[in-house]
């Protein structure tokens, strides 16, 4: 999970960043900002934690998939939560975390396609995304089941096309990727677990497990 923090206040910062460490290692800020000028559009976040002198400077406008809580030094500020209360802030980045918008899931499973070199441009790639929407949503149990038994026939719903042309399209988009992606690239994404032969099931289970590890 990317979380960006907004605040003018350095020592602040670093002492929640500290806390936070100190109290959930699974959440870790991402990436410090002192001023909106020191925002990127390109940064992709998934929560931005910001000190509420930037509420209404167009934030929200600018990230708008993204989840903000805003922190006031101001104990009755209603729309921000207390900046030395850490366990609550914990708690609401943990609420916003499983919350997180769809659109905003569809940009995540895009921009993995992208790093691996997809063309997003085939139909075969344009399944592939449509099979990871269907894989994140899903329980558990669905993940370990057959491609062509329980995650093909819902992409045919989807797209109108048959099975056969699915599954094709879909392998040929991958063979694609694996013909042009650095070999080294591929294995820090399998995190150097990669054995045998590297197919579109493979891929679409390495995709899922790198983003339900981050949420």
């Amino acid at each position: 999970m990317n979380i960006l923090l907004l605040d003018k206040d350095f020592d602040y910062c670093k002492t929640l960043m500290n806390s936070m460490s100190a109290l959930n290692d699974e959440i870790r800020i991402s990436f410090i900002a002192n001023s909106l000028k020191d925002l990127s559009y390109a940064y992709i976040a998934d929560i931005i934690i910001a000190d509420y002198e930037f509420y209404d400077t167009g934030l929200e406008i600018r990230f708008n998939n993204c989840k903000i809580i805003y922190l006031s030094e101001d104990p009755n500020n209603e729309l921000a939560i207390p900046k030395d209360n850490i366990d609550y802030i914990i708690k609401s980045i943990e609420r916003k975390s499983s919350n997180l918008s769809e659109p905003h899931i569809e940009n995540l499973l895009y921009y993995e396609m992208v790093s691996l070199g997809y063309d997003l441009s085939l139909l075969g790639s344009k399944c592939v995304l449509e099979a990871l929407k269907i894989m994140y949503y899903s329980d558990n149990a669905l993940l370990h089941k057959s491609l062509v038994n329980d995650i093909y026939p819902k992409i045919s719903e989807n797209f109108g096309l048959s099975i056969s042309v699915i599954k094709g399209n879909m392998n040929y988009a991958t063979s694609k990727m694996l013909e042009n992606i650095n070999k080294e690239h591929l294995m820090q994404y399998f995190d150097y677990n990669l054995t045998g032969k590297v197919g579109v099931k493979s891929i679409l289970h390495q995709i899922i497990k790198k983003l339900k590890s981050n949420y």
